[in-house]
């Protein structure tokens, strides 16, 4: 013959552990859904910033090329910006700042600074970034 077993019901513990098991998921999702939406913002952070270093690069380029006398021209100007660093960088501002460069025993230089501003997300501080170059005269070539 067949013995029965008698099972003692455990009156409502199951429901209590599935909703248990319920808040603890709700839990993760959440904590899960907040670190993506961290992570999104930082991507799109180091995005602007890469950018920004490659607006500065070019600007910096560009001023290589000109006299003294025009780099000079440009002090504390601000500089125009190119089309697809403006779509990326809200409100961005690309500034210069030129000023003589007179080191003890070297030969005298210029000194350039150029600053580009933007803000990552509308109701943010701005951020920035920064490039210095120095330069030196050639020699043989007119000033």
């Amino acid at each position: 013959m067949k013995a029965h077993r008698t099972q003692k019901l455990r009156g409502g513990s199951l429901l209590f552990e599935v909703a248990i098991s319920a808040v603890m998921l709700g839990v993760a999702l959440t904590l899960v859904a907040q670190a993506a939406v961290a992570l999104k913002a930082q991507q799109r952070l180091a995005g602007q910033r890469a950018v920004a270093s490659h607006t500065l690069q070019n600007a910096m380029e560009r001023l290589a090329t000109l006299s003294p006398a025009a780099r000079e021209a440009l002090h504390q100007t601000s500089l125009p910006i190119d089309e697809p660093a403006t779509k990326r960088l809200a409100e961005a501002e690309l500034t210069a700042d030129v000023g003589a460069y007179r080191p003890a025993g070297e030969p005298p230089a210029q000194r350039v600074v150029l600053r580009i501003t933007w803000r990552a997300v509308p109701e943010a501080e701005p951020a920035s970034r920064t490039l210095a170059a120095f330069f030196y005269p050639v020699e043989g070539a007119a000033p």
